[in-house]
């Protein structure tokens, strides 16, 4: 990331935004979020040693799932297999995208 970084700064007059990773499923305790939370610290670490912008999506995320909480938490594993049957169904059944939105 750092040379990335470095070769937008030096090479180009772009202005540059890092982003951070948002959360992966609605279980906030999952392992995969906490290395989110991991990578998120980096990051900003990175924006400030190299005074970027930093826009965090990732605590927003956070914000609202915490003053919304899901009724039933879609894990990322199961996430993830809905995404696989969503895009079998788009691809070989040739369903749009918002009859599959319904299904799911």
């Amino acid at each position: 990331m750092k040379k990335i970084i470095h070769k937008l700064q030096t090479e180009t007059k772009a202005e540059i935004i890092i982003i951070s990773i948002p959360i992966l499923g609605e279980d906030l305790n999952h392992l995969a979020n906490k290395k989110v939370e991991e990578y998120n610290r980096a990051l900003l670490k990175l924006c400030e040693q190299y005074n970027l912008k930093y826009v965090d999506i990732h605590s927003k995320m956070v914000q609202f799932l915490k003053a919304h909480p899901p009724l039933n938490p879609v894990a990322l594993l199961e996430e993830f297999s809905i995404m696989k049957k969503a895009i079998l169904r788009h691809f070989f059944l040739f369903q749009d995208w918002d009859t599959i939105s319904h299904k799911y």
